[in-house]
């Protein structure tokens, strides 16, 4: 938004790659009025909105709640993470289902989380899809500059991360 004498232009900015890249830059908005040329300037260090570019699930054949490594499109406000921020999509269906985060087990860098699910959340595998929940219909994860997820986030493919083996018992002879 550019306000000229009381007059508000939008212009859109398309990400410079994939789902939300993290375009920055200086935008600049030429105008002719008669025979004058205006221009202004404006620099932007932000995308759109937040979105899942990459998720695994953790092997689970228990009970135990699942975990689920995440990777955003940008950087996230850390503390809007937790909650009901996940559509789960299983395969083969359109239905979707709420998934809620209940911790945050890591995070390896700026746009990356292992977390943990509610322990009554539906079990993610493999080939499932994933997608946040739109700001819109309640979803408050943000990123840095409080952008929520858009109502058209894309989901993406679920894969498998194997576990540590469970064993029960072990002999040594």
């Amino acid at each position: 938004r550019v306000p000229i004498q009381g007059t508000t232009l939008r212009v859109p900015v398309p990400p410079s790659v994939g789902t939300d890249g993290r375009p920055s830059g200086t935008a600049s908005i030429y105008l002719t009025v008669g025979s004058e040329t205006k221009s202004h300037s404006l620099a932007f260090t932000d995308g759109v909105c937040p979105a899942v570019i990459a998720a695994d699930v953790l092997e689970n054949d228990g009970t135990n709640p699942d975990v689920l490594f995440l990777t955003f499109s940008e950087p996230l406000t850390t503390g809007s993470v937790v909650g009901r921020q996940l559509l789960l999509i299983p395969q083969g269906t359109t239905d979707t289902v709420a998934l809620t985060i209940t911790q945050i087990l890591g995070q390896p860098n700026d746009s990356t989380y292992t977390v943990q699910t509610a322990s009554t959340d539906a079990k993610a595998i493999a080939g499932d899809r994933l997608r946040l929940i739109p700001g819109s219909a309640g979803g408050t994860l943000t990123d840095l500059k409080g952008n929520k997820p858009h109502d058209q986030n894309r989901s993406v493919v679920i894969g498998f991360r194997p576990g540590a083996a469970s064993i029960d018992a072990a002999w040594y002879l």
